[in-house]
Parts: C-alpha cells; structure tokens; sequence
C-alpha cells in the first residue's frame, strides 16, 4: 500500500460537540492523505475531486491502489522543556546528595573505553537546527537534512526558537573547543529534521519526520508530544504506520531508535494519556533531580523505560548549544533528559551496531539503576523477574558503562511473540469506592518472559481527570496505569484507550491479571477490557549472570536471574534487596576526557551535559564526574 499527498484548494474547520471528541475545536488543513489500490490511483482522485467540487492544485507521490482518504488534521504539540528562570544563572556543578556525589550516569566511562558515538546517525526531530553553530558544525550531516514545516532542505530554526540546537548540543557537541558543552556522542552524526511550529502539525508532517533518512538514521530523538496536563492524544494513523514501518525496516531491518521525552506535566499529569510514550516502539525518558529524587516536573508513567538528569530550578540546571551560536545555561524538562538517553543509546549502537530495537530496550532494563534514588509519593517494587521497577524512574538512572559492555558482546533476543486475552464485559458502574475486575491468562500464551503489557479499556467518565487505574500481574506487581490528572477533571470522555506498561518486564505471564479502576468524582462506567501482551517463549538472556564479580557484601550471597538480584544474609537469612547489575569486561582504548578540556574548572563534563539537556521533557540525573578543566 502506498500513499498519495492530495492538496485541494479549501481549509475547512469542524466544530466537534459530542462527549467523545472532548468538546474540541477540530482544524483540518487542505491536505488529504490518500491509501489506494485495485485502482488507478489517479482516476480515482479526480473522480473525487470532481464529485467534493474541489479542485485539485497539486498530486505527489502518483500511486497505484487507493484504500481510504482523509483530511490531515493540524494539532498542538508543544516542545517538553521547563520556562526557564532568566533571573537566576546556576552552574552546574558535580551531583551531589548530602554533601557526597550523587550516583553517576558513567558516561565519561563509556569514553574511557573508546565509545563516542561515531558511525552512529541522530535524527534530532525538533523546532530546527542551527546546523552552523561552532560547537556542532562538524557533527552535523550535510546534504540529509530537512525542513518539513516549509518544506526545504534548511532545518534551521525561526527567531527566537532554540530548543532543537539545545538539544542538539547535549547530544554531539563537539570535545576540546573551549565551547558551551561536549555532547555525550560527541563524534556521532546529526540530521536536523524541522517539524515542529507554532502554527500546528499534522499526523503527515509527523510521520514524515519520523521517517526521515530511515535508511541512514539509527536513532530518532524526540522532545516533544502533546500539552501537559489535558485530554487523552493519540498517535495519528500515520504516525502509527511510520514507527511500525520503522522498527520492522530502519537500520536495514534491524529497527529505528524512537527516543521519547515523557513529558513535564508534574505529579497533575500521566504519560500514559499521551500516545506517543506508551507505544512499544519508543523509549520513554523521565527526569531525575541532582539530588537523587525524581524531577518535580517529572509524571507518573508506567511506559517510561528509564531516567537521566534533566536540572531543575531548586537544584542545577543544564548547559547547552543554543540559536545564534550562544550557549544556554539554565535548561530543565524532559526535552533535555532525552538526548542525553539517545547519545547513550549512540554509544551503545557504536559499541554493538548489530542491536536491534528491541535488543536496546533489553539493555536500558538490565542496566538501568536503582542506587539510592527515593521519592516521597512511591516507592520501588521488585516485580517478579526481581528487576526493580519505580512509577516515575522506571528501571532507574541509565548507566552508559555497563550499556556499553553488555553491548559489545550482546547476542541478538528472540523474536517477539505476542498475545490477546478474550475481552472481559464487566459493565460496571464506577465511583469513588472503584471496583475491580480480572482476567486469566493460561498456558494458551507461549509468552515465557513479558516484554511490554498493553490494556486496551473501554470506558465512560464525565471527570476523565478523576480517573485512576491499575494494574496487577500474576506475580503481584502494581502498575499505576492512571493518575487523576488535575487538568482534566471536567472533560468527558467516552471511548477506547489504550494503556501500556514496561513494570512486567521479565515476569511469567500466566495467571490472574487484575485491573482496579477508580472514578473519585462524578460517575463512570467500565464497558470492556483485554490484555495484548508482547514478550518472548524462551529465556532473552541466556548468558547473562548478574551475581557474576561478588556484587553483594561480606557474609551475603546472591541470588538472582537474568535482570536483577538480591543479596541475602547467610547467618540471619534476612534479605537485603538489591538492584543492578554487574558490568562484563570491555578493553580500555583510548580515554576522551583527554579530549574535553573546556576551561572552567571544577565543573564536571556531564555536568555540562546535563545542563544542557533541560528544553522540552528533559530527564533526570547527573552522572560521571570529569573536571574540565
């Protein structure tokens, strides 16, 4: 099936008043987006065109068969950075908790051991990119970049929008230049691809940025998704067909890398009401603060696959490239969090480029870190693969290192199998009290080890914001699917959503699944419910010994599977739960922190980094220490 780009001569606008359409304003552009077959494509077209009394100004792509035609329809969708405090200039300084350094993202170890990211290509799928800027030019990838806002091959950005370029920067600016930051990649290749304006984008514009280059972009990074804080946003139906088309035929079958901001709607939002972070094909990124506790933008988001630092107001902020060849010093926001994710992912592909999409997401969960990072509102769970799992961190901090070695002698996953529950009627009125319903799953899986969990729920509410709804595996891991969310508590909605959580990852499908679904205000209704769970039939890492090297004290013993482990004591048989994993050996080559020398001393090279990554959904926590001196 190929698709055909229709222009016709009218912008017309539909006013949408019924519950199911949230009581928006919907804009429709005059483009129409066109699937054919069976027929001339052409024919078809005109036949349309003539029948609608609308003239056709402008056919690309002539195709063949003709499926469906529909309107693109512009929306909003904003950048995932913070407002930035212009009155108060914080530095960066090394992590620190209490007085000692914070946990590291051992990033300037992932250099120590030859890792830069070359070879490895970025889309930076943004508001533009300066590709000019002294401090990124030698890494930007002349001739492939675009402009799908005017339609050109210049990314760069309008007046006054800097949030690419300061993206940009956290992920390839350049080493030894005495310039504003050294990207985590500092040797990897980046398109500028400009998608993102004021005026709107449409589910086209999206999908052909997300399809830029497939052939030569290993990792696509994205700062940006629907407002904080209001209604349920899906994908668009070419949005959806892109990021499959990616993961099935990118990187020559091996699949494209959609790096993701989850978002900064705080403690009032939830990421799984935006459709582009609970996808199975992205990779979710929240942010941690420099003091260990998850960022106060960060939300809820049980699709979230990890953290990085992402600044903060009351802490440290991130520094960067930003428009006009300047620097930017007070960034913070998911936006920021995510480059530093995809620049580690970067050195990961340069280590092992024969990683598929799924081999990535496996190392990300195995790696990630626990350590001491704490947060008030919730707390750890050790699901039933024994890997820890938070509601806001994910698997934990990334860990560049260990990515790094576990890459270089990574054997590819099996391949992914997955499975669809009978759909449960349980037609049930829903209050304040809330109510509960489950779902057996028996040895008809063959799923073994769960990858991602997929809750498709149809459902009623007249305050959807009052929603709150969870999930309970076999195993007894709670995923917190929905939150209330503050903004939306007098939107109705009435409809089909789909939920996603990565917290099962490792556990044995089989057995009682359980939903609770709370509506704390005005009323609602569960209609229908089924599972589509994603996940493999034999054991994705084999050879993998997480108790290998003595990871836990004096007189304790390890125990533990593929993903994570606990030490108990001998004498007192107590058990002291520990997570992370140990890092296989890798050759040291040549160290890059020789290459950073900066001239500001005292500040560390991921300091910087991690300043720099505070624009549109920045994520969380400082890492690695190297003076810059």
């Amino acid at each position: 099936m190929i698709r055909c780009l229709l222009y016709v001569g009218v912008i017309s606008t539909q006013t949408c008043l019924h519950v199911h359409c949230d009581d928006q304003i919907h804009h429709y552009t005059n483009q129409f987006v066109v699937s054919c077959n069976n027929e001339s494509s052409d024919d078809i077209i005109a036949e349309w065109a003539l029948s609608e009394k609308f003239r056709v100004e402008k056919l690309t792509i002539s195709d063949q068969d003709c499926l469906y035609l529909v309107t693109d329809m512009s929306k909003p969708n904003n950048t995932r950075s913070i407002e930035r405090d212009t009155t108060t200039i914080k530095k960066l300084m090394a992590p620190r908790k209490n007085g000692a350094l914070a946990p590291s993202m051992k990033i300037q170890e992932a250099w120590n051991l030859g890792y830069n990211g070359s070879g490895v290509t970025i889309a930076v799928v943004d508001d533009g990119v300066e590709i000019t800027h002294t401090d990124l030019d030698a890494n930007m990838y002349s001739g492939y970049h675009f402009d799908y806002v005017d339609y050109d091959t210049n990314p760069d950005p309008a007046d006054g929008n800097d949030h690419g370029t300061m993206c940009t920067g956290l992920i390839a600016a350049k080493a030894n230049n005495n310039e504003c930051v050294v990207g985590v990649a500092y040797r990897a290749q980046v398109i500028g691809v400009r998608l993102l304006t004021w005026s709107g984008i449409t589910d086209l514009m999206e999908s052909q940025s997300l399809s830029h280059q497939r052939s030569i972009v290993d990792i696509y990074s994205n700062s940006w998704g629907p407002p904080d804080g209001s209604g349920y946003s899906d994908t668009g139906s070419l949005v959806k067909a892109a990021l499959r088309s990616g993961i099935t035929s990118g990187r020559s079958g091996k699949g494209s890398i959609f790096t993701w901001a989850a978002g900064n709607g705080q403690k009032d939002d939830n990421c799984n009401a935006d459709g582009y972070v609970n996808s199975i094909y992205t990779i979710g990124v929240t942010s941690l603060d420099s003091t260990s506790i998850p960022a106060f933008y960060s939300e809820v988001c049980a699709a979230a696959m990890a953290t990085t630092y992402g600044g903060t107001s009351t802490s440290r902020y991130l520094y960067s490239t930003a428009y006009k060849r300047s620097c930017a010093n007070n960034l913070q926001g998911t936006s920021f969090s995510t480059p530093v994710a995809s620049g580690i992912i970067a050195l990961s592909l340069q280590a092992n480029p024969n990683l598929n999409w799924r081999d990535v997401q496996h190392l990300i969960v195995l790696t990630s870190k626990q350590y001491n990072l704490t947060d008030s509102n919730y707390s750890w769970q050790l699901n039933g693969a024994k890997k820890y799992v938070h509601p806001i961190l994910g698997f934990g901090l990334m860990d560049a290192e260990d990515m790094v070695k576990y890459a270089s002698t990574w054997k590819q996953v099996p391949s992914q199998v997955s499975f669809q529950s009978s759909k449960n009627s349980p037609n049930l009125y829903v209050g304040a009290s809330g109510v509960s319903n489950s779902i057996a799953i028996g040895s008809g899986c063959s799923i073994q080890y769960l990858e991602h969990v997929q809750v498709q729920l149809s459902f009623h509410a007249m305050g959807i914001g009052y929603v709150e709804l969870t999930l309970t595996s076999p195993s007894g891991t709670k995923s917190f699917l929905m939150t209330q969310r503050y903004g939306d508590y007098y939107n109705a909605r009435n409809g089909t959503w789909t939920f996603m959580t990565v917290h099962h990852w490792g556990e044995a499908p089989q057995g009682t699944w359980t939903i609770h679904m709370v509506v704390a205000a005005l009323p609602g209704h569960l209609y229908t419910w089924k599972l589509i769970l994603y996940g493999t039939t034999r054991d994705p890492l084999p050879n993998i010994n997480v108790c290998a090297g003595n990871p836990c004290a004096s007189g304790e013993t390890c125990t533990g599977n593929n993903y994570g482990y606990e030490c108990i004591n001998v004498t007192s048989t107590t058990t002291s739960s520990t997570e992370g994993v140990t890092a296989i050996t890798a050759s040291n080559t040549t160290s890059a922190a020789a290459k950073l020398a900066r001239g500001i001393a005292a500040f560390v090279v991921f300091v910087c980094i991690v300043v720099a990554l505070v624009v549109k959904r920045s994520v969380g926590k400082a890492t690695s220490v190297v003076p810059i001196a």
